[in-house]
């Protein structure tokens, strides 16, 4: 059986309600592997062996040891299914590759002011809809909200109640809780002029193909003169929000609706929300000891 195969399979009985984002990610990270085996990859290529050297190539190719990692999980998920229902005998037993801990990154208040500037730049239409126009309203939403892009992406014009941005829980990630988000008389004004702009069922309609967008934003940074690596794409807009919040005082995990504090953790950027220096805390403490 080729992994392909198996992968319809396992959409069948596991990825029923699953976006199709979280497909794509599994048929990509199969082409990968098939990548690194030379051939089509099957059912015998489970074994240990095969999948490390994989992980490793991917690494040799240039790509963070988070994407290596992240075609282990999802290959030996696809593995792990396969055993259980008896596809094949051998369990999995590669281990991730250790990744360094990266320092979050957001944008600063110029970067905004930069790239909002940039949006302004812009002479062509999304569905209709001046891009200029488009790009505001959709990073105003995702900036104010701190949700991720795929959420508001699938945003119904109806969510739109008020002044109040609603997502279900279906188009979030876990899918687990709805929730309501408050927007600035500004931002409420440019969705506001999106919506009537167009008649689409989407609040922000994109008649592109998904990954498109990633292209069409690295084009913004680029204009604003911003860097538009894989860390600076539309999720910086959440470490953003994220980092905003605990800088003013807010509880950050709550408003991202992360489960723990470690999470949110690895989206708050210093920058913007710095601790106290050790070096200022030390100068502290000596002081207090000198009479």
């Amino acid at each position: 059986m080729l992994l392909t195969e198996l992968l319809d399979v396992y959409a069948k009985k596991r990825l029923r309600l699953a976006s199709p984002h979280t497909l794509r990610l599994y048929k990509h990270s199969i082409a990968a592997f098939e990548k690194t085996l030379g051939h089509r990859a099957t059912l015998a290529d489970f074994n240990d062996d095969s999948v490390e050297e994989h992980i490793y190539a991917v690494v040799q190719r240039g790509l963070s040891i988070a994407s290596g990692n992240k075609d282990l999980a999802q290959l030996t998920a696809l593995w792990r299914f396969a055993h259980r229902n008896r596809f094949v005998d051998v369990w999995p037993n590669v281990r991730p590759l250790k990744e360094p801990e990266r320092i979050p990154m957001g944008w600063m208040q110029d970067d905004l002011e930069r790239i909002f500037s940039a949006v302004q730049k812009l002479e062509y239409d999304i569905s209709g809809v001046p891009a200029k126009l488009w790009w505001t309203g959709f990073l105003s939403v995702l900036l104010e909200t701190g949700e991720r892009s795929g959420a508001i992406r699938v945003m119904a014009r109806e969510h739109l109640r008020g002044s109040y941005v609603f997502v279900p829980a279906e188009n979030r990630k876990g899918k687990t809780r709805d929730r309501i988000y408050p927007l600035t008389p500004e931002a409420l004004a440019t969705v506001t002029a999106v919506l009537r702009s167009h008649r689409e069922p989407l609040a922000f309609p994109w008649d592109r193909s998904s990954t498109y967008i990633y292209k069409r934003f690295s084009k913004i940074l680029e204009l604003a003169g911003l860097p538009d690596g894989p860390k600076n794409k539309l999720h910086s807009m959440r470490r953003t929000s994220a980092s905003a919040v605990k800088a003013q005082g807010g509880d950050p995990t709550a408003a991202m609706d992360h489960s723990s504090p470690r999470t949110t953790k690895r989206y708050i950027d210093p920058r913007i929300a710095p601790d106290t220096p050790t070096c200022q805390l030390v100068s502290q403490w000596r002081q207090k000891a000198i009479p």
